[in-house]
């Protein structure tokens, strides 16, 4: 099951590599991983009926590198949720 949902990931994130993830080398079982295939970024192409500050926001949140990846903290400043007030 945990192989069908990396494949999924792969097919719109992109398969994990170390050239755009360099630290992806470093995870426990690493070297046992095999894709049958590498898959490029696709997420922008997928996602087009969204509106760019939405698609913008998503593919920052769907970043493979976890050190390029968006914090909650940004995410909640982005111009997709800028104007969105938090329920009190």
């Amino acid at each position: 099951m945990e192989m069908m949902q990396l494949d999924l990931i792969a097919r719109v994130c992109g398969t994990p590599t170390p050239a755009v993830w360099p630290s992806v080398i470093k995870l426990p079982l690493w070297h046992t991983l095999k894709a049958k295939k590498t898959y490029r970024r696709r997420l922008r192409e997928d996602f087009t009926f969204l509106p760019p500050a939405a698609l913008d926001l998503l593919d920052k949140m769907l970043e493979l590198d976890p050190e390029k990846r968006i914090t909650a903290a940004d995410a909640l400043k982005s111009a997709w949720l800028r104007n969105i007030e938090p329920e009190r």
